[in-house]
Formats: C-alpha cells, structure tokens, sequence
C-alpha cells in the first residue's frame, strides 16, 4: 500500500503542496522500491519516500504557523 501512495503521489506531483520533478521522482522510485519483494528493497525505498513525506509535512506545519 505504502509503495502504491507514494507512486501515486510522485505521478499526481501533489503532496500538501505542488511537488517539483525532482522529488516526483524519488517518490516514484521508492514507491517502486516498496512493490518489488524483499526487505532490502523495501528499506531502501522506504528510505527515500519517508524523508520526503516528511520534510513536506514540516514544511507545511511551518506554512500554516507564518498564515495564521
């Protein structure tokens, strides 16, 4: 499931905010990264879609905070 959200995030180029190329391809290499069987596979791209995740939840917890 994880592997198939972050592919669908990386094609729509949406994630709280627009996303630009860069991270639309990371999160369509990790989420394929999750799909193929196997741990290993699964770490690394879980290793490169949550950091993205994350550093955009961040950014848009900081967005909110200087609106209000």
């Amino acid at each position: 499931m994880i592997g198939i959200s972050l592919i669908a995030i990386g094609v729509e180029g949406f994630l709280f905010r627009e996303l630009n190329w860069i991270k639309r391809v990371f999160l369509i290499v990790g989420g394929l990264g999750c799909i193929v069987p196997g741990w290993k596979s699964d770490l690394i791209g879980l290793g490169i879609g949550i950091p993205i995740f994350i550093w955009e939840w961040r950014t848009n917890q900081l967005n909110r905070k200087l609106v209000y």
